[in-house]
This record gives structure tokens, C-alpha cells and sequence, in this order.
């Protein structure tokens, strides 16, 4: 169960990502749950199995995006690496975001 404790202890910015949901840790955390399964993660799992270096550009530029804007600044590499290859057969690829 994801929790605020265990997003500090990942790094995140709680005090900045509630403030942008309004001090609701409810919505905060529907908001964070919600990026697990966002489309990016696929789309970057898919054009990284390509070799299609533009969209994983993009994919992985989206997930910042996302990531930033709930303020889990110090986990967006870490969060997407540990995503992008769920289900995935292909070898981990290093990339810098």
C-alpha cells in the first residue's frame, strides 16, 4: 500500500507534491498511484524493444513530466526504471532522463 511515510522514504517532496493537491493526502496519493499505470510506461517499454530512440524520447520525457508535477523529484529515474520493463523479456538498457 503506498503511504506518505513511504514516499519520503523514496525521496519524494511530500510537503510540495501535497501543496499542489491541496493539502488533501488522499488526492495526493490517488495522484501518485495513478502514474503506475500510465500509458508512458508502455509506450517507453515498446519503442525501447524498437530501437526507437525518439519514442522512448518522448515517453520517458512524459513520465518526467508526470512524475515532476507530483513532485517525486528525487524518484523519477528510479520510478521509471523499475516500471518501463514490467512484463518485458528485453534486457534493461541504461538512459539518462
Amino acid at each position: 500500500m503506498l503511504t506518505i511515510e513511504k514516499l519520503k522514504e523514496y525521496g519524494a517532496d511530500i510537503e510540495k507534491g501535497l501543496n499542489l493537491c491541496m493539502n488533501n493526502e488522499d488526492f495526493y496519493l490517488r495522484m501518485v498511484s495513478m502514474i503506475l499505470s500510465e500509458a508512458s510506461f508502455d509506450d517507453l517499454s515498446r519503442a525501447l524493444e524498437a530501437d526507437d530512440l525518439d519514442g522512448a524520447f518522448k515517453a520517458a520525457h512524459a513520465l518526467k513530466g508526470v512524475s515532476g508535477n507530483l513532485s517525486l523529484t528525487g524518484q523519477r529515474r528510479r520510478w521509471i526504471t523499475a516500471n518501463c520493463y514490467r512484463g518485458s523479456s528485453m534486457k534493461k538498457r541504461s538512459f539518462r532522463i
